[in-house]
C-alpha cells in the first residue's frame, strides 16, 4: 500500500498538478471516499488496517515515479519464475 501524508498530497496536488487549494482539498476528500467505499465493498475492510497489509510506502519519501519503479522492482523479485511458490 502507498501512502502520502495529507500536506503532501496537497502539495502534489497544487505543485504538480496546478490545481488551486481549494478544489484540490475537495478533490483529495472525495478521492478518499471514494477509494474508502471501494475497499470496503470489495475487500470487506478500509484501507490502513494494518492487518491486511504486508508492505507501507510513504510515496512522499521517493514520489509519484521512483515509488513506482520501486514497486515494480519488487514486483519482479517477489513473482519471477525463480521465486514462483517460494515465500
Amino acid at each position: 500500500m502507498t501512502y502520502a501524508p495529507y500536506k503532501e498530497r496537497l502539495k502534489n496536488c497544487v505543485e504538480r498538478l496546478k490545481m488551486d487549494e481549494r478544489t484540490a482539498k475537495e478533490m483529495i476528500r472525495n478521492v478518499d471516499r471514494a477509494r474508502d467505499a471501494y475497499q470496503v465493498r470489495y475487500a470487506g475492510y478500509l484501507p490502513g488496517d494494518f492487518h491486511h497489509t504486508d508492505l507501507l510506502i510513504n510515496s512522499s519519501c521517493l514520489g509519484v515515479e521512483a515509488t513506482a519503479q520501486y514497486l515494480t522492482e519488487l514486483v519482479l523479485k517477489k513473482y519471477s519464475s525463480h521465486h514462483i511458490g517460494e515465500d
